[in-house]
């Protein structure tokens, strides 16, 4: 709230009173006030900004509106009327009083990064990205704004500026801990591992000593520990979901004959988990179920097309829309079970699960842990992945598919022409190992075991994917450990099709440990290249190992980093041994269950249904 431009005692009192957080009693002193000066701007704008704090937005928003409207030039109005409508949802509204503000004083930094958050609320990335900029020139020193332009510049995957912003928002504030956090996370999407242990010890040590929360994304990417998963995503939603309370009442089943199953996602164009899902969307019982799509992310402009929101009775865009909105709709739409596609990943507005819009809200599968929080009903898994005696583990209940948890695709477009090895940058002998995961799943302790594996099979090569700065961060990290960096080839970003095509030039996948392939592994799997795990304790260690018992190759599943290394060097130096792997593969493929959509849907929709069947018994 900006200072009220005349002082008188009265108004003085009430707006001391206002800062002080002493909001009721700012209230009746104000309203004494205006009892006696009903015209009083200064008085309504103080009022407007109590309202607001309040909660009470749509008062808010008239008061403020009304003060605008008498002083059109009066910057500071505009800017508290666009927050109002910001907390409204009325994103449209929020922008243009944020321009009215900033044509009238274009130095209110503060007013240019809500701007931003504005734009970025509505997919306008390459402006909310000019907002924020622009807030920093006006105020240097901004640690918060800077902290927001390095996640606006993740958006846009322009990763070194994300780092030097997130490191100017440390250097103002060194315990700025959500900058550490995104920078730790960035850092391990860059392969930059000099000091970062010691970056997320000291993450971790504050939030052991309550200073901070982790990101649920972080914790599991960071830390081997199911229990420490459990605590981090606890502690973070607590905190995240604290003024959010359920929306809605769910009493008793709608009266439609059809289970309406509904499906939220932040990007049905493109995201990994609705590619692989593909399959599973189309082959839902349709006597069952009506299914409906609900696209969250963004609106970038794109139109979502193709194969996947045609596999649903209703495609809904809510791009556009507030999470309060959102959630209004799926409730109006009587969804009985909804299932987030999206978890604690990139995109996610898991404010809509919070409103609680249906009776039954499933994490399931996209993030591979406990959402900690008791909006989320079950998550579904099997038992080679979570145990039942891991129930502890999980703030949802567990639900076990039969197999394995993790769906595929067995109609995905692979090109039609396989690039040869030069083509793939591959030298034209020698054995190629490759792991397609995204690179903050390495760590050193996997590098460390793949340069000596490297260094046990002359002439081989590891075939990775990597932006610029990963392969010169990877390129050092092999020469420290005696390994030439000509030995890493790196494979451009091409579409899935291309993509898929080319694993026929690898040998062996050699998965990661903390976090194992999920989507590349059923990538690989399909393509027929042998994949090698070494399973650890939490759920996303344990991904890649439930696919080789399902498919029924469970000896390719380690038991230790020394059986790893010596079975990853045992099949590339036994052609007849990584042969007889490849031959029961192709065997296995299409004659066991991993890559059987139909028998995997048909138990899909017998755990669906038996958890609304469960709802509706009480």
């Amino acid at each position: 709230m900006r200072q009220p431009g005349q002082r008188m005692s009265t108004l003085t009192l009430a707006l001391s009173q206002f800062k002080a957080g002493r909001l009721h009693e700012a209230e009746a002193t104000v309203r004494r006030f205006l009892a006696l000066h009903p015209d009083h701007l200064d008085g309504i704008y103080l009022l407007g900004g109590i309202a607001g704090r309040l909660g009470r937005y749509d008062e808010a928003a008239g008061l403020l509106g009304k003060v605008a409207a008498a002083r059109p030039q009066f910057a500071e109005a505009h800017a508290d009327l666009g927050d109002i409508f910001f907390a409204m949802g009325k994103l449209p509204e929020a922008e243009m009083s944020y321009r009215r503000a900033l044509a009238f004083k274009p130095a209110l930094a503060e007013t240019r990064a809500s701007f931003g958050r504005v734009l970025f609320n509505q997919g306008k990335i390459g402006e909310a990205i000019l907002a924020y900029e622009n807030a920093i020139r006006y105020k240097p020193d901004f640690a918060e704004a800077d902290y927001n332009l390095a996640s606006l510049y993740l958006w846009a995957w322009r990763n070194e500026e994300a780092s030097a912003a997130y490191r100017r928002a440390l250097a103002i504030d060194p315990e700025m801990w959500s900058a550490l956090d995104g920078l730790i996370s960035l850092r391990m999407l860059q392969c930059d591992w000099e000091g970062l242990q010691d970056d997320i010890d000291r993450l971790f040590a504050a939030a052991a000593k309550g200073a901070t929360v982790i990101r649920p994304f972080l914790a599991v990417t960071a830390s081997s520990s199911p229990a420490f998963h459990l605590a981090a995503t606890r502690s973070w939603a607590a905190k995240q979901f604290a003024g959010i309370n359920p929306r809605f009442v769910h009493t008793r089943p709608p009266a439609h004959r059809k289970i309406r199953l509904g499906y939220l996602c932040a990007d049905f164009g493109g995201h990994a988990t609705a590619y692989v899902m593909a399959e599973v969307f189309e082959r839902h019982d349709r006597d069952r179920f009506e299914t409906f799509a609900y696209s969250i992310a963004p609106n970038d402009g794109r139109k979502i097309e193709g194969r996947v929101p045609a596999a649903f009775d209703h495609f809904v865009d809510l791009s556009r829309n507030s999470n309060l909105e959102a959630a209004d709709r799926i409730f109006a739409d009587e969804i009985d079970v909804l299932v987030d596609l999206q978890g604690y990943t990139r995109g996610n507005r898991t404010e809509i699960l919070a409103c609680r819009p249906a009776p039954v809200q499933i994490n399931w599968p996209a993030f591979p842990a406990s959402m900690g929080v008791d909006f989320i009903d079950y998550i579904v898994v099997d038992k080679f992945i979570v145990p039942p005696s891991s129930q502890a583990f999980f703030a949802e209940r567990l639900e076990s598919m039969p197999h394995c948890y993790f769906p595929s695709d067995t109609k995905r477009e692979v090109a039609a022409t396989d690039p040869t090895r030069a083509e793939c940058g591959l030298p034209a002998k020698g054995f190629v190992f490759c792991c397609f995961n995204n690179a903050y799943k390495l760590t050193p302790r996997e590098f460390d075991v793949w340069m000596r594996i490297l260094t046990a099979v002359p002439h081989s090569v590891l075939w990775l994917l990597g932006d610029e700065t990963v392969k010169r961060n990877l390129a050092k990290e092999a020469v420290a450990r005696g390994v030439d960096p000509a030995r890493l080839v790196f494979a451009p970003r091409v579409l899935p099709p291309e993509h898929l095509a080319r694993h026929r030039r690898a040998d062996l996948f050699l998965d990661t440990f903390r976090i194992n392939a999920h989507t590349t592994a059923a990538d690989a799997l399909w393509m027929g290249v042998p994949l090698l795990t070494f399973p650890g304790e939490a759920f996303a260690s344990r991904v890649a190992g439930s696919m080789l018992t399902t498919i029924g190759l469970p000896e390719l599943i380690a038991s230790s980093e020394e059986e790893y290394a010596t079975l990853a060097v045992d099949l590339a130096t036994n052609p007849s041994l990584l042969a007889r792997h490849r031959e029961r593969l192709a065997a296995n493929r299409l004659t066991t269950p991993l890559f059987d959509m139909v028998a995997y849907t048909r138990a899909v929709d017998d755990i669906l249904d038996g958890m609304w069947r469960r709802w509706c018994s009480g």
